[in-house]
């Protein structure tokens, strides 16, 4: 496995090694390089492959399975929603709250259908709340999404899958929140420059250090 140079980010050399620090337990993990651009490639091209392999096993038998698994508990949801309907139908003092239960539903069943297959995500979401989890990955403010549309989209892809990336480009909100999100063990794979403090090395089981050449 060449792990120099631009033949490191060909192909899918890079996520052959994140699996196999995945099979050996050996995540999370840092990987350093000195070029930001770099940096970004191997999140974003990481990220990618895991929303390829995603679509390939959504489109099998096994998440075909799934998807009737879905589809099942979905429509016992909305029979026992029926029911409540018209048990408390005859109460109006009580609509108010029924339709605060619907939207909670409607919302839950929205962010399940969202969350990536566990064979496509590295992120370790037992060690932080839900809640945390979007006010750190929640989208920017209109003015700044139209400026930074691309390089956000890449953002929230990658950190959904429990990887980043860390450089001086990010400002000091979003460096941050790479950081605790690291020592809290959500992100699995971040590729840093020095800008990444000393203090959270030791947060990683592996650390692989990237060797830079000119094209």
């Amino acid at each position: 496995m060449d792990s120099t140079g631009n033949n490191f980010l060909s192909g899918k050399t890079f996520q052959s090694l994140v699996d196999h620090l995945k099979a050996q337990d050996k995540l999370p993990a840092l990987v350093f390089s000195f070029d930001r651009m770099q940096c970004e490639t191997l999140a974003a091209g990481l990220a990618q492959e895991l929303v390829e392999r995603e679509n390939v096993l959504k489109g099998g038998e096994r998440n075909l399975k799934l998807v009737k698994d879905q589809e099942k508990k979905r429509r016992q949801a909305e029979k026992q929603m029926k029911r409540k309907r018209d048990v408390t139908e005859k109460d109006k003092s009580k609509s108010s709250q029924r339709k605060n239960l619907e939207d909670q539903d409607e919302e839950k069943d929205l962010s399940v259908s969202n969350e990536p297959l566990p064979e496509c995500t590295l992120a370790f979401t037992h060690g932080i709340g839900k809640e945390d989890l979007k006010k750190i990955i929640g989208p920017h403010s209109a003015s700044s999404r139209k400026k930074e549309k691309k390089t956000h989209h890449c953002i929230q892809l990658a950190l959904k899958r429990g990887i980043s990336y860390h450089h001086a480009g990010l400002d000091n909100k979003r460096r941050s929140g790479v950081e605790m999100l690291f020592r809290k063990k959500y992100l699995q794979v971040v590729a840093a420059t020095g800008t990444w403090p000393l203090v959270y090395i030791c947060h990683a089981r592996q650390l692989c250090l990237l060797e830079t050449r000119p094209s």
